[in-house]
């Protein structure tokens, strides 16, 4: 199942306002080779699914800190953070992150990609909050097949990361926190199919293998606007803009539940279904009372999956 053609990433295939993908995370993952025409494999022990959500940062908590955005994410899992991008002609910077009643920014921003990205690609940053400087090396080294459950992506571009995050004597100890971090894209499709990140703490060289860390996130369904392209339940939400109501049609499987999150991960509507009734019924949730801004739409089935939407309220 190898790839047929190396891919090159570019400023198009970065995420935009409106956006929103679905991640299983994963806590075990094996070993992932560099090299051309490679098939990766990413499982492992994990069945927690987080929702990611992009908007524009105007007007949200945090942006005063980071003027350059022009986009912000929201996780569901974590629905206090918020992080700040930067797209530009030649690179894809990540900026920081906010803590609703906190503020956390860096110094220096980190560049997930330098475009045009290929085989072969490198670069260097210094980044870290602040009064903090950490040197980070990525270098695009492979491109391939990206394998997860039943899901496959053919022409992957993968970018390999490494840090020294600390490197101490104490006592008379030598202390080191390596990081490596893989990141998976694929010409034409939104942020990073894949996040691998793996941690190793080391004392006087030797790694303390109770402590060391490796989680992983595969992207599980994307959302475009209002259209869903999941291999599951597909969903589609309007009008949105939406003002009184809400109406949702599905195609594929029975929802059984309807959640309206606002952008803390907070429910503020909910609307329970049940299993009868034929696939593409349209189910209605009340939003008299909401206040204006943006929300996702958490959609359940009967399989126990979940789609999602970003939807604008008036």
């Amino acid at each position: 199942m190898g790839a047929a053609a190396q891919p090159t990433i570019i400023p198009a295939d970065m995420p935009l306002p409106g956006q929103s993908v679905v991640y299983r995370l994963f806590d075990t993952i094996p070993p992932l080779a560099s090299g051309s025409d490679v098939v990766w494999e990413i499982h492992g022990n994990g069945s927690v699914d987080d929702s990611v959500a992009f908007f524009s940062p105007a007007g949200q908590p945090g942006t005063a800190d980071f003027p350059d955005a022009t986009l912000m994410m929201t996780m569901t899992q974590d629905p206090a953070y918020r992080s700040y991008y930067k797209t530009t002609s030649n690179t894809f910077e990540y900026l920081g992150y906010h803590f609703v009643g906190g503020d956390s920014y860096f110094d220096d921003p980190s560049i997930y990609l330098q475009f045009p990205c290929s085989q072969g690609t490198a670069w260097s940053d210094a980044w870290g909050p602040i009064g903090e400087t950490i040197q980070v090396d990525l270098i695009a080294d492979g491109w391939g097949t990206l394998m997860s459950e039943a899901t496959s992506w053919s022409n992957v571009l993968k970018v390999h990361g490494s840090s020294l995050e600390l490197d101490t004597m104490v006592a008379g100890v030598h202390y080191e926190s390596i990081l490596s971090m893989d990141y998976f894209w694929r010409s034409g499709e939104p942020f990073y199919l894949a996040y691998v990140h793996h941690r190793d703490y080391l004392v006087d060289g030797v790694p303390d293998v109770d402590i060391t860390k490796t989680h992983a996130r595969v992207r599980r369904e994307l959302v475009t606007g209002v259209a869903d392209h999941s291999r599951t339940a597909g969903v589609n939400a309007f009008p949105n803009p939406a003002t009184d109501m809400l109406y949702i049609t599905t195609r594929g499987q029975h929802l059984t539940g309807i959640a309206l999150l606002d952008m803390t991960g907070r429910e503020v509507a909910y609307e329970t279904i049940g299993t009868s009734g034929p696939s593409g019924t349209v189910h209605t949730l009340n939003l008299r009372g909401l206040s204006p801004g943006m929300y996702v739409a958490r959609c359940s089935d009967v399989t126990g999956n979940t789609s999602s939407t970003v939807v604008t309220v008036h």
